[in-house]
């Protein structure tokens, strides 16, 4: 359920725009009506009797030890004082990002509802950065279909022109719009050489499977 990192804002702009606090806006015009009923800043105390376990590899124990929580997003969760800021700290599910990644597979329409215009939707996931930036954007080892990655608005951009946001512990969002369809993986693992592996093997499974039962 643990799906970003938090940062902490440092001004609420939509209050400029719509006159709302962010988190309100973002419920009202977004995660109320594409049924997103499990992402929140704050989660409830029954929501919080799911949130799964984060891991990591203890380079003592030499095995996989439970992370503080601290270490992803900053306690209390229920302050709200610490954080709502577009750049991440929801909590969420595989469910809900389903119909997340479901909409922008639609252009910003999900079951018949516009979200997000047409031309939103390209922007955010064409690459922003200009010749010059992108040669100063480190890649990821190990390669993948997506190397050179580039960035857009919020999420990144492959080469093949699928589009992908990574969270907190290991989680990541792909959506292949060229193939139609989304690979989500919330594995609740801090990051490492492990675990970089998997998701690549994992991005490459998705791929395969869909290619396969797609003929």
């Amino acid at each position: 359920m643990n799906e970003a990192a938090v940062v902490v804002p440092t001004g609420d702009y939509s209050l400029v725009v719509s006159g709302k606090d962010f988190e309100i806006f973002l419920n009202e015009r977004l995660l109320q009506p594409l049924g997103m009923k499990d992402t929140t800043y704050f989660p409830s105390e029954e929501q919080l009797s799911r949130l799964a376990v984060v891991y990591w590899f203890s380079p003592t124990e030499k095995k996989l030890v439970r992370a503080p929580q601290e270490v992803f997003l900053t306690l209390p969760y229920s302050d709200r004082k610490i954080r709502h800021a577009p750049g991440g700290g929801l909590f969420s599910t595989g469910g809900d990002l389903a119909r997340f990644a479901q909409m922008f597979l639609g252009k910003g329409m999900f079951e018949g509802r516009r979200y997000l215009s047409e031309s939103a939707v390209d922007q955010m996931t064409r690459s922003q950065l200009s010749p010059e930036a992108l040669a100063t954007v480190p890649q990821p080892p190990g390669g993948g279909p997506d190397v050179p990655v580039s960035y857009g608005l919020g999420w990144g951009v492959g080469a093949t022109g699928a589009f992908f946001h990574p969270g907190a512990a290991s989680t990541n969002i792909r959506v292949d719009p060229a193939r139609g369809y989304a690979a989500i993986s919330l594995p609740q693992q801090a990051p490492d050489a492990t675990m970089l592996e998997v998701s690549l093997r994992l991005d490459e499974a998705a791929r395969q499977h869909w290619d396969l039962h797609a003929k």
